[in-house]
């Protein structure tokens, strides 16, 4: 399966929450020779931040490099290379070999998620996108228009080659962020940087451990507590930690809740069992397909395809609404569990 990578037995949280701002206490105590440098952002619509034991000209690289995957990658700007292929749905379009590359990834994903993760589903998260407040629904005829215009299977790629079917769009947020997460990563390795914390909201990728020494403590956000609030910690190192849930990004009307991720099967944001997923892995990618598809499918089906992937390396912590919460035997030693709201129990 060309999507899966080769991955570490570890876990990544749900919309993971950094612990960087303990007074310092956490990161900055027995810094070695050369202290760490922080940078932050705002790109691929969320807020971004670089900590590492590495120079300017080393950062000013990094956010170079976030800022043209953005630019290339992002749905929702008609320059992107993303934007193009949609308005040209229809036609025969060549794609960029990086970009052929991950729509491949994509559609690998949907393949083994069996669509609960799609890259198709720009008709219908254009439709619920709003600015959180005022943002009406869209009536149940749009939506299934919306839905008549999706479906990874009826993408044609062909090597760089891509035919969409007229009306159809590419939306690659579901896996975008963890791409850019691993090139970040890549391009800070090649540079010799050791020690670094990369966040893209949620997508959160270390190299090595802590300036100190120790391993990075990355803090679970507790996706039923406002932002901040977390369930527990996971201590890694040289990992990706991916949290999904529709605890952060969402607009109410009329007393209801509308999250950010798209059930596939239903046109709607998705109604999930889970309040909650973080996934563990190698690849920052990977993490991010998973994230989506497991909080989309629910709990039952989620902890199906959870104890598939395990056996590949994978780790899964999945936060049920009714506060059970279940976390992979390989993160014995490694997840903490800290809230009292929640009760482990096994699959």
């Amino acid at each position: 399966m060309t999507g899966s990578g080769t991955v570490r037995p570890f876990f990544r949280p749900l919309f993971a929450v950094i612990l960087i701002a303990l007074a310092g206490a956490l990161f900055f105590r027995s810094l070695p020779r050369e202290a760490p440098i922080e940078r932050r952002g705002f790109m691929m619509g969320t807020a971004v931040s670089i900590r590492a034991l590495a120079d300017e000209e080393t950062l000013e690289a990094a956010f170079g490099l976030l800022h043209s995957l953005d630019e290339t990658l992002s749905a929702h700007l008609e320059t992107s290379e993303i934007g193009r292929v949609n308005a040209e749905a229809g036609s025969p379009t060549r794609l960029s070999p990086q970009t052929a590359s991950l729509l491949a990834e994509a559609l690998a994903w949907a393949e083994r998620t069996d669509g609960a993760f799609d890259p198709t589903l720009r008709p219908l998260t254009r439709l619920w996108s709003g600015d959180g407040q005022n943002h009406r629904p869209p009536t149940e005829e749009a939506v299934a228009r919306g839905l008549g215009d999706i479906g990874w299977k009826r993408v044609r790629l062909d090597g760089d080659s891509l035919l969409l079917e007229a009306a159809m769009g590419l939306d690659l947020g579901g896996i975008a962020k963890g791409h850019a997460a691993d090139e970040t990563a890549r391009l800070l390795r090649e540079r010799h940087v050791a020690s670094a914390l990369i966040d893209l909201g949620g997508n959160i990728v270390v190299i090595g451990g802590r300036p100190d020494g120790g391993p990075w403590r990355i803090g679970i956000q507790d996706p039923r507590k406002p932002r901040g609030e977390c369930l527990g910690v996971v201590e890694v190192r040289d990992l990706s930690v991916v949290s999904s849930g529709n605890y952060e990004r969402f607009f109410e009307w009329e007393g209801r809740r509308y999250g950010h991720i798209v059930d596939p099967a239903t046109g709607c944001p998705a109604d999930s069992d889970l309040s909650g997923v973080t996934v563990l892995s190698e690849r920052s990618l990977d993490g991010d397909a998973l994230a989506t598809a497991l909080f989309v499918m629910g709990r039952e089906k989620a902890s199906a395809l959870a104890g598939e992937l395990e056996k590949e390396g994978f780790a899964f912590i999945l936060a049920g609404d009714d506060g059970t919460l279940y976390a992979s035997p390989s993160l014995e030693g490694v997840f903490r569990l800290e809230s009292k709201e929640y009760r482990l129990e096994e699959r």
